[in-house]
C-alpha cells in the first residue's frame, strides 16, 4: 500500500452531517478512553474511511527516543475502528481479532513530520501516512450493544 496523504478520503461517500459530528466529539473531545490518553484525533472520517493522527511526543516515545511501538499500534487500530464505526455506528462492540505491523521506519519526536497520520480504509489495512510502518487486522462486529 501505498503512503495517504489524505487525497484518499475523497473516494469515500461523506457521513451525514449529525454522525459525522457525533464520531468527531466521542474522539475528539474529552475522550476518557484509551485513544484520548494517548491524545489521538480523527481528522476525517467518511463511511468506510478514518483519517486519525497524534503528536510525535516523548512520553509516547520509548527510551531510545522513537515512538513505542503500542503508540503506533493504537493509532493504527483506533483508526480502523472509526472507520468501521462510520458503517456500523456507535452502540456495536467493534472488537480487534488479530492485527499485525512490519514497522518499516522510525519516528522520533522533534523529526518530520512532528505528528503521526493513520488512514483506514474499511476493508484495508491501515496506511501510516508517513509510510512509517504497514498494518492489517481482522475485526468483529457482532450485534449492538445493549
Amino acid at each position: 500500500m501505498t503512503s495517504d496523504s489524505g487525497d484518499r478520503g475523497r473516494d469515500f461517500p461523506e457521513l451525514p452531517p449529525g454522525p459525522h459530528k457525533a464520531i468527531l466529539d466521542t474522539f475528539n473531545v474529552d475522550n476518557p478512553f484509551f485513544p484520548g490518553y494517548l491524545g489521538i484525533r480523527v481528522v476525517d472520517v467518511r463511511r468506510g474511511y478514518a483519517r486519525l493522527e497524534v503528536e510525535n511526543r516523548q512520553p509516547l516515545s520509548n527510551p531510545a527516543g522513537v515512538m513505542h511501538g503500542g503508540a503506533s499500534f493504537g493509532l493504527a487500530d483506533t483508526a480502523v475502528a472509526v472507520a468501521l464505526i462510520s458503517i456500523y455506528g456507535p452502540g456495536n462492540a467493534l472488537l480487534t481479532i488479530e492485527m499485525k505491523i512490519n514497522y518499516l521506519s522510525r519516528s522520533s519526536p522533534g523529526r518530520s513530520p512532528p505528528k503521526r497520520s493513520c488512514c483506514a480504509p474499511a476493508g484495508a489495512a491501515p496506511t501510516p501516512r508517513s509510510t512509517c510502518g504497514r498494518a492489517a487486522s481482522s475485526q468483529h462486529a457482532p450485534a449492538p450493544l445493549t
